[in-house]
């Protein structure tokens, strides 16, 4: 069985070698940094995830979530303002706890997911054959949801709030003013939108929710992007939808995100999931539709 997986798997583009080229440097087009940082390597980071065919679905853009928000609408507008306010480097506004979330959520999300996934199946002392089945079909409902973000990253180009801040006189909207030397808590080398911690755990909550239900939940970390920063190893959540909500905080506040992107990130990659599972791995659900036009 597992030769003929690798076998099935064998051109599904996941190594493609494809090099990104950066698009016209216009309003609302996000750049790949040509020269590496301390957290984010140079180039287009994960490009080949964009090409990559899902293992659930017919092709990489079958699933694609609706376009990000106008530049010019209100939405944008105070979208802009909050990661603005609280997701500077420096900023005076994000308090204690809020940097701890923060700090929290900068571990990698396949790194954080693998692992608390793996303690929450070993936690049900389920026997070997369901908690195969268990996480089999998390990884699963992740992967594609994974795949069909960064799908979706790289064919919206949106820019990230510090090129948003900075150059805010070029966005037409009129209620933007810019910050030339605004710059970010937490930095990643990809595209905007839609947020791949936010997929990630939109995703993740979901087929756990599916095979058991809600529950409260403590999550561990080893997250430590931000030097100087302490390690917050634990976070304590009373459902799953608080999981979504307090990762959400933390890429907003960490200046990665814009609200309504990990909004919308973590409901949509939800459906995915569904999508992907439901009526696989003896998940039987309403499957309902992935639609690109939802909210």
């Amino acid at each position: 069985m597992a030769q003929a997986v690798l076998a099935a798997r064998s051109n599904d583009n996941f190594y493609n070698t494809a090099t990104y080229t950066n698009a016209a440097a216009d309003p609302g087009v996000w750049q790949a940094a040509v020269t590496a940082t301390p957290y984010a390597t140079a180039g287009a980071n994960d490009y080949a995830m964009a090409f990559t065919l899902p293992l659930t679905a017919s092709s990489p853009d079958a699933r694609r979530i609706k376009p990000p928000s106008r530049l010019t609408s209100g939405k944008y507008r105070r979208d802009f303002e909050e990661t603005k306010a609280y997701g500077a480097l420096t900023s005076i506004g994000r308090t204690p706890a809020m940097t701890q979330v923060v700090q929290f959520w900068t571990e990698s999300g396949f790194t954080l997911w693998t692992r608390n996934a793996r303690d929450i199946v070993t936690a049900r002392g389920l026997d070997d054959f369901d908690a195969a089945r268990a996480l089999a079909a998390f990884s699963v409902a992740t992967g594609d949801a994974m795949l069909a973000c960064f799908e979706a990253k790289y064919a919206y180009k949106s820019w990230r709030p510090f090129e948003a801040i900075q150059r805010a006189d070029q966005d037409g909207n009129p209620r933007t003013d810019p910050e030339a030397a605004w710059t970010p808590t937490v930095r990643a080398n990809h595209p905007e939108y839609p947020a791949g911690h936010g997929c990630y755990a939109g995703a993740a909550t979901q087929v756990l929710e599916l095979l058991f239900g809600d529950f409260p939940i403590t999550l561990t970390s080893t997250g430590a992007q931000v030097a100087g920063w302490p390690v917050v190893p634990s976070t304590r959540y009373d459902s799953l939808d608080a999981i979504n909500e307090g990762n959400g905080d933390a890429r907003v506040w960490g200046g990665l995100h814009w609200r309504t992107t990990m909004e919308r990130s973590s409901r949509w990659s939800a459906k995915v999931a569904r999508n992907a599972v439901c009526g696989n791995f003896g998940i039987e659900c309403d499957k309902g539709r992935i639609d690109a036009g939802d909210d």
